[in-house]
């Protein structure tokens, strides 16, 4: 299949990616047992020839650039034990010109493995990536499975040549369809391009939330804990979700209304003021039911939310208005406007339009549901095993960019949701991103105790 020219959205990641601020992001598995270090090796190298773009480099010797396959045939795993850091921040710069885009971490000991990948995100987004480690892990497995072993789903490479093309989600469309969707396009980008989003705050409090990087820089501490995790337990959840309908939203919109209250919050006390509409890239999946065979690649778009000082009259306000956005990126099936965006753009408006000194978004916030729920491997409740060792837990983030100094990731998985939070190193050192965390987890606490007031205060239907 290679070479193949990239998408303009593989193109945007790549053109987006710096040493200061790589556009990587980590998938990390935490084990209760130990992995057997040839049996993984083993499967790491099965799974890759499934999916070609995590085993290739970027070609710009010509008009436009391409991926061709990497030198690089053999997978390689930095296995050490426990104690040994993993090298650098939890988001590494890999440069697609000498190194393919994935990288694999293995630290064992005292009974425990941890393995964490670092993808490259113009070679695939956050759900492929997690599909490329359930892959891994099924190939795993079936190796200490004597009697019908767990088989990998079927893929085609040949699929990757219509990674870039989404005619399904657009439907059929006329002439005036056409137009409608050019000018949708302009409003979107006009959003993203001038109104600018409020800046999350520097702990120092400067002003406006602006910081210098002489001002912060990253600290030990902040490099070596990576990202932050809060989990949330499964019953919970599931009080949550109940809140989140007593309330008329989903919970994914409970979600939202709270992270937009806090980033409110966070900003008037360390700036004084919003300074603009607080904003979440929020990405959506546009995969569809012929997207089945897909290899690792990206398949979604990005979707933005904005709050202005209005709409923070209130958290039921908040709420309505979170409420009104999603619907409207769902009707609208806004997060591929972004995308037909970058394919009008081309190659020297994107460079210039991320070389800019803009805020595009306050913050990421990607919700990916619940992963692994029907993953073909033996279970210890909602855990799975993988010979003799059990995933107790799986985190990460999307990465960050200039001026959008925080995502966060949801990953519901076993018994728990995790909810994990990468801040910008070069302005929050691991405690203040702790605070900011905990913060969403009391905010989150107080949804759950309005919730549960709502539901009391509603009248019981008689029969």
């Amino acid at each position: 299949m290679l070479p193949l020219p990239l998408t303009p959205f593989e193109f945007y990641y790549w053109t987006d990616d710096r040493p200061e601020y790589p556009t990587t992001f980590p998938v990390d598995l935490q084990f209760s047992g130990t992995l057997d270090r040839d049996a993984l090796t083993r499967a790491l190298a099965t799974v890759l020839e499934r999916h070609p773009l995590l085993s290739a480099q970027i070609d710009e010797s010509g008009p436009w650039p391409q991926w061709q396959r990497s030198p690089q045939h053999e997978p390689h795993i930095d296995w050490a034990a426990a104690s040994v850091p993993i090298a650098g921040p939890c988001c590494p710069y890999i440069d697609l010109r000498i190194e393919p885009g994935l990288r694999v971490y293995v630290r064992a000991g005292d009974g425990t493995t941890r393995v964490v990948f670092h993808f490259h995100h113009a070679c695939c987004d956050g759900l492929a990536g997690l599909r490329f480690v359930e892959d891994v892990l099924i190939a795993y497995g079936a190796q200490f499975v004597e009697k019908n072993p767990p088989a990998l789903a079927p893929v085609d490479v040949t699929h990757l040549r219509d990674r870039g093309l989404f005619e399904a989600a657009l439907g059929r469309r006329s002439f005036l369809v056409a137009v409608r969707d050019a000018l949708i396009t302009a409003r979107e980008w006009s959003r993203i391009l001038f109104g600018g989003a409020a800046v999350l705050a520097a702990p120092s409090g400067n002003p406006g939330g602006v910081a210098t990087k002489s001002d912060s820089a990253p600290s030990d501490a902040a490099t070596q804990s990576g990202f932050q995790t809060l989990a949330i337990p499964a019953d919970r959840v599931r009080q949550l979700r109940r809140a989140a309908t007593s309330l008329g939203a989903t919970l994914n919109d409970l979600l939202l209304r709270d992270m937009f209250l806090v980033l409110r919050d966070w900003n008037r006390r360390h700036a004084g003021s919003l300074r603009g509409p607080v904003r979440l890239n929020v990405p959506v999946n546009l995969r569809g039911r012929d997207d089945k065979l897909m290899p690792a690649a990206n398949r979604l778009g990005f979707a933005f939310v904005s709050l202005r000082k209005r709409d923070f009259a209130g958290a039921d306000t908040a709420l309505e208005a979170v409420n009104r956005e999603m619907e409207r990126i769902k009707t609208w099936k806004l997060g591929l406007y972004f995308l037909g965006g970058l394919q009008f753009a081309g190659k020297r408006t994107i460079r210039w339009t991320l070389r800019r000194n803009k805020s595009f978004a306050t913050m990421v916030l990607s919700n990916l549901g619940r992963v692994y729920a029907r993953t073909p491997l033996p279970r210890d409740g909602r855990r799975l095993i993988c010979g003799d060792a059990v995933l107790e837990r799986v985190s990460g983030v999307p990465p960050i960019r200039p001026l959008t100094r925080a995502s966060v990731a949801v990953i519901d998985y076993g018994e728990e949701t995790t909810i994990n939070l990468n801040c910008d190193p070069h302005y929050f050192s691991a405690d203040s991103s702790r605070a900011l965390l905990d913060a969403y987890g009391e905010q989150l606490e107080e949804s759950l105790r309005t919730g549960a007031a709502t539901r009391t205060s509603e009248p019981v239907a008689r029969e």
